[in-house]
């Protein structure tokens, strides 16, 4: 080989080394962004982690979505919202971070801005007695944690399963114990008003983890503050229902008996009892051939309080039993499945939820000859294909997507590709941003763009945004390999040159 050829070939095997370098060097600086905090500790968590038989195994299922349609679940943001009306809640925990409902009438300022009775519920409401008593800044946390703990485990359980639904978050009462016995300390009134604010301000799903045996409990009548109206909870839960299109879930109660426990087993109501890890139910679950469903109740961890610890959890975590924390595992599927559809009439999804030919097999009391049904990971994939077939669900091939590349502080336009019949609206991250035809911005994270025309999602662009720091160092390192490599190869040739020269 001449000296010209010898040249050449390095040069060419030089250019294709570098190249290689900056493929795979590249793709380790992409940095991606998504709304679910998928790290957290709950998705260790049997009831939402991967391969449970019993559980729900909800990152597969949100695979499940975004491969059937459109909705990304882990991206895109969604406008239901979930009322837990419990104990109050610890806005302060880092996992509800930019989950909680906002009432845009109201401000922090000791004044009822919009007129509903409330002052300064911004993020929620307080509807006990403490109420009276001024305890209004502090009215979600509830004061202490061995108060808010319950209702902020029940919230932590809707998010893991719908992590871009909005926690509206409303105390009602307290837990205590009689006789080593959880009983119910959530007064009809405080739950009456609780219901009737979660309905008027835009509830799509109504979350009662509390409950007696009592039935006097919920249909006695109580005068309500706002219009001196009487309501028994009843009758609250009915207004929520038929006439605002709420979906209510309730709790089945702990005493492990076959009997009524409201407000679970009031009209209107989808009543759940707890399952364990073998899809059994869990043995102080109560239980009725006539409820509705089970979901796991047992060993389920969730977020408790921000410097909460419990033994055999991380600070702020902890693992409870009960039905209630078997309730919001289906409002939080309910939530699911109302912001892939964009359906939000309650009855529209309970009869989705609680389709027997849908659901898997329970053995309700744990004997034989007797069963009801769970819902559970099996169950929700055949909920789910239900859904996309009987519903207008864009599919991933009906829609234009298109991936582009930018850099920081770099302002682009994006046009729309087709023309369509209505107003195009421009949705950055899930937040409506423009209408017409094009939008300008200045992306700083990675960003899903959608242009949704009539509510349909017609386009959608990846914009994957990189550092010029990122772009320095991604050249640096592939030149640096560049030259490591280019040194090998040509001491590799020098040798076999060498070698053949003392060989001549």
């Amino acid at each position: 080989m001449d000296r010209k050829k010898s040249t050449n070939f390095i040069f060419c095997f030089t250019a294709l080394i570098v190249i290689t370098a900056v493929v795979f060097c590249y793709p380790f600086f992409i940095c991606y962004n998504a709304y679910a905090v998928t790290n957290s500790p709950i998705y260790s968590s049997w009831y939402v982690g991967q391969n449970e038989p019993y559980g729900l195994n909800v990152k597969s299922l949100w695979k499940d979505i975004k491969n059937k349609t459109t909705y990304d679940v882990t991206y895109q943001k969604s406008d239901v919202v979930v009322a837990i009306i419990d104990s109050g809640l610890d806005v302060n925990h880092s996992y509800f971070s930019g989950s909680l409902w906002t009432n845009d009438k109201e401000s922090a300022n000791g004044i009822d801005d919009d007129g509903n009775g409330v002052i300064d519920d911004i993020h929620g409401a307080n509807f006990t007695t403490s109420r009276y008593n001024g305890d209004y800044k502090d009215c979600m946390t509830g004061g202490t944690a061995s108060q808010y703990w319950h209702g902020t485990h029940v919230a932590g359980i809707v998010k893991s399963i719908a992590p871009n639904v909005k926690i509206m978050p409303i105390r009602a009462g307290v837990k205590s114990r009689s006789s080593g016995e959880v009983v119910c300390s959530f007064d009809n009134k405080s739950v009456v008003e609780a219901i009737l604010y979660a309905a008027n301000n835009g509830a799509d799903i109504i979350n009662l983890s509390f409950g007696t045996m009592k039935k006097g409990y919920v249909t006695e009548k109580v005068r309500i503050s706002a219009d001196n109206s009487q309501y028994s909870i009843q009758d609250a839960i009915n207004f929520a229902v038929e006439n605002c299109g709420a979906m209510v879930v309730g709790a089945m109660g702990n005493s492990g008996k076959s009997v009524d426990f409201y407000p679970a087993c009031c009209d209107n109501v989808v009543s759940v009892m707890a399952s364990n890890e073998q899809g059994k139910r869990w043995l102080s679950s109560n239980y009725l051939l006539q409820a509705d469903i089970a979901a796991p109740g047992y060993n389920i961890l969730s977020t408790i309080g921000s410097n909460v610890s419990t033994e055999g959890a991380p600070t702020g975590y902890g693992v409870k039993n009960g039905t209630s924390m078997a309730a919001p595992y289906v409002s939080g599927v309910a939530a699911l499945l109302m912001s892939i559809t964009g359906v939000n009439n309650g009855r529209d999804i309970v009869g989705y939820i609680t389709d027997k030919n849908a659901l898997s097999s329970f053995d309700y009391a744990n004997t034989l000859g007797k069963s009801n049904v769970l819902l559970d990971y099996k169950a929700c994939k055949k909920i789910l294909d239900n859904v996309i077939d009987g519903e207008d669900i864009p599919k991933p091939n009906d829609i234009y997507s298109q991936k582009i590349t930018c850099y920081d502080n770099e302002k682009m336009t994006i046009n729309i590709k087709y023309g369509y019949e209505g107003e195009a609206e421009w949705y950055n991250n899930g937040e409506l941003k423009n209408v017409g035809y094009s939008y300008t911005f200045k992306p700083t994270v990675n960003t899903l763009i959608e242009v949704r025309v009539n509510g349909i999602l017609v386009e959608a662009y990846e914009v994957t945004v990189k550092s010029y720091e990122e772009l320095i160092l991604t050249i640096s390192l592939s030149v640096v390999g560049g030259i490591v490599l280019i040194g090998g190869v040509s001491a590799i040739c020098v040798y076999f040159y060498i070698k053949k020269k003392r060989s001549i």
